[in-house]
């Protein structure tokens, strides 16, 4: 694979303390690997005639079933038959029937991303200091593997006709983007301030030199690939997706019905669903951390240092995973929740 990297940046100063600026960042990815099933399962419409053969593309196909009986099924029988090599009269039988799945890891694909950031810094003024950014982007992949096993026989293009069937925004996992995941917005505001160096001895003693560090993070919501891996296509290929057949996919997003079940369906045998790719948005979540810390000076060259950490301080509830199985008892539900409150103290000491 071959990454190309390109950035442009232009920053503006206002008076002595601020400093503004906008970067447009971005990447393209080639020569993507991508997992081609070479000897494929095609879909045989229909059922058998009064001999049992079946017909696909107006030509008999080169095995019978029972008269009446559908000439594609799921089971392993039906599956071994109707396969590239299989239906190929030129090939003799017992060559074509040797060979199972067969895929290739092929270099073809490809993926970019672009993004606009505009951030805003304020440099450190009497212990205060802010920093603000805001990241606007699109990330968008072929269908990204590296499996060519008989574990995994199943895996690779869906369509395996047409690769960009499976192109789409980037998603979070090994079938995914390489681990890139679409976030088309996410902003953070993060700050520091310092207590002052009070003039009473004792008022210094209990207050100054304290730092308090908060930071905020709040974050649209990721791309999310709805499946059906129950085959409907009777093509034998995981992460297959469903038809979309209401104008919007989501429910009153809430915990239990955050995708609106109703809003999918099974395409029918042979047809790949109308749903892209990485098409749902999850649901949004934020953050919201602070850091405490002094140090307390015992001799010139040493001192120690206190630190205590929150983590999500509001001990707020935050969504994590959305089911995205559409044969699931779950699906369009957020199953997952992300960490409550987690804190830690540390105390070093410095020589």
């Amino acid at each position: 694979m071959r990454v190309g990297q390109y950035n442009l940046s232009v920053q503006h100063q206002f008076g002595t303390d601020w400093i503004a600026s906008a970067s447009y960042i971005g990447n393209a990815t080639r020569h993507l690997w991508g997992t081609e099933p070479l000897n494929p399962v095609s879909y045989v419409p229909g059922v058998g005639d009064s001999r049992g053969n079946c017909t696909l593309n107006g030509r008999v196909v080169p095995y019978t079933v029972r008269p009446g009986a559908p000439c594609s099924t799921a089971d392993t029988a039906s599956y071994a038959a109707r396969r590239k090599l299989s239906l190929d009269t030129s090939i003799p039988a017992k060559v074509s029937g040797a060979f199972g799945p067969v895929n290739r890891v092929e270099s073809g694909g490809s993926a970019k991303y672009n993004g606009l950031v505009l951030s805003v810094q304020r440099r450190p003024v009497k212990g205060v200091s802010v920093s603000a950014n805001y990241t606007i982007s699109h990330c968008i992949t072929d269908l990204y593997q590296d499996i060519a096993n008989p574990v995994n026989a199943d895996e690779g293009w869906n369509n395996f006709a047409n690769r960009r069937y499976d192109r789409g925004n980037c998603t979070a996992g090994q079938d995914s983007g390489g681990g890139a995941e679409d976030r088309r917005q996410i902003f953070n505001l993060s700050g520091t301030a310092a207590s002052p160096q009070f003039a009473d001895s004792k008022v210094r003693l209990l207050a100054t030199g304290w730092q308090v560090a908060p930071i905020v993070r709040i974050l649209s919501g990721g791309a999310v690939n709805v499946e059906n891996n129950t085959d409907p296509a009777l093509i034998y290929m995981l992460h297959q997706r469903p038809n979309q057949i209401l104008a919007s996919p989501y429910g009153d997003g809430s915990v239990r019905n955050f995708l609106n079940q109703k809003a999918f369906a099974a395409p029918q045998p042979g047809t790949f669903g109308n749903l892209g790719r990485g098409a749902i948005r999850g649901p949004s979540t934020w953050q919201f951390d602070v850091a405490l810390s002094r140090n307390f000076r015992v001799k010139e060259a040493q001192h120690v240092e206190f630190r205590a950490e929150a983590f999500n301080l509001t001990n707020s509830f935050r969504p994590d995973i959305l089911d995205s199985n559409s044969v699931s008892a779950t699906f369009g539900q957020i199953i997952t929740a992300k960490d409550p409150r987690i804190m830690q103290f540390a105390l070093k000491y410095v020589f």
